[in-house]
This record gives structure tokens, C-alpha cells and sequence, in this order.
């Protein structure tokens, strides 16, 4: 996300919106999603939306060539939406 529109709240609320499509859309149990241990701004939109860091994994990341390390979240379905 460009510099210009990051501190908004936009990427919070595009998550929030995808976790209510995928619970009560799709009806999926869980959801889990990578991020880099420096995305801080990543790992901050996940924890808003309640996202529960599980584990860390090191991984061959193709793109950078390299292996870097890894958190995992998880949220699981409570059948409560996002308000």
C-alpha cells in the first residue's frame, strides 16, 4: 500500500470485510495468514482484527532468494461478525 494511504485504517478494514465474507459467506472454520517478523504494520492490522499469533516458521521465499522467517496467525470462526 502506498505511503499516502497507510495509518488510514483501509487495509484494517479490507481484512475485516474479507473475515466476514469467509465466515459467513464461505463458512470457513479458520483462517491463517503468513507475515514477516519486521511487517510490523502487517502484524498490527492482523492483531486489530484478532488474529492469534500461533508459531514462527523459516522459510525459502522465493522472491528475495532467501530464507526468512515467518509468523503464523490463525482466527477461527466464533460465528460472530466484525463490527
Amino acid at each position: 500500500m502506498g505511503k499516502q494511504y497507510q495509518g488510514k485504517g483501509i487495509a484494517t478494514e479490507c481484512i475485516k470485510l474479507a473475515i466476514n465474507y469467509a465466515f459467513d459467506i464461505l463458512e470457513l472454520e479458520e483462517i491463517s495468514a503468513y507475515v514477516f517478523t519486521d511487517n510490523n504494520p502487517s502484524i498490527r492490522v492482523l492483531e486489530k482484527n484478532r488474529f492469534v499469533k500461533t508459531s514462527e516458521v523459516n522459510e525459502y521465499h522465493p522472491l528475495s532468494h532467501r530464507y526468512r522467517n515467518s509468523l503464523i496467525y490463525i482466527l477461527k470462526n466464533k460465528n460472530n461478525k466484525l463490527n
